[in-house]
């Protein structure tokens, strides 16, 4: 672990034997002579960002694993199972290919926009396809609210990881992430907008994808 360097958080998902994930990149801020590594970043995700993130989704989703991975040391890997349930069950849930999107705002022009789709809302807080529930609206909000907050994982109040979006680089025929400080190219997610319309991704449709 040092400055500079970035983890990849992914949380595994199920629903109806579907599974769906969520990648997010966090870049060290700063960090003391502690022992800090992945698996004080899945403790962090854990304990800041997943109960946000269950608030707003039925209980029918599990999430079922948060892996973190240090793109610069691949050393530096750690993987919690878990069973964590959404907080909600307001009658059916929508299609595992049916889910709530965010886009994420950075502060590098050169750098796309990011984006989250999550599973797991209930059909009573949809009408005609718009999200209008007052209660999934406010938790929505909240939850953006994380997605480009600081996210404090050490043992020390200042040793903090920034949100962020990784830039690909192009090898050959392909896209992969950079994987030293030297070729990393990022933009710190400055806001999170979720849109009330409810997306469909192919994906995640029963059948296909994970």
């Amino acid at each position: 672990m040092a400055i500079g360097d970035i983890y990849q958080i992914v949380d595994t998902q199920e629903e109806a034997g579907q599974k769906a994930l969520n990648v997010y990149f966090y870049k060290v801020q700063s960090a003391s002579v502690t022992d800090n590594d992945a698996g004080s970043v899945v403790a962090a995700y854990i304990a800041t960002i997943l109960p946000g993130i269950a608030a707003f989704q039925n209980n029918d989703v599990v999430h079922v694993s948060v892996k973190a991975q240090n793109l610069f040391d691949e050393a530096d890997a750690h993987e919690e199972l878990i069973s964590v349930a959404g907080d909600r069950g307001e009658g059916e849930i929508l299609g595992t290919f049916e889910a709530v999107g965010f886009r994420l705002v950075g502060d590098n022009a050169s750098v796309r926009s990011g984006a989250k789709r999550f599973a797991g809302i209930d059909e009573t807080a949809v009408t005609d396809g718009v999200i209008d529930s007052e209660v999934i609206i406010g938790l929505l909000d909240a939850a953006a609210g994380l997605l480009f907050a600081d996210l404090p994982w050490g043992l020390l109040a200042a040793e903090t990881l920034i949100p962020v979006i990784v830039k690909r680089i192009l090898t050959g025929d392909e896209y992969r992430l950079p994987t030293n400080s030297g070729e990393a190219v990022v933009s710190r997610i400055t806001d999170a907008l979720w849109s009330p319309i409810v997306t469909s991704q192919v994906s995640r449709k029963i059948g296909r994808g994970e």
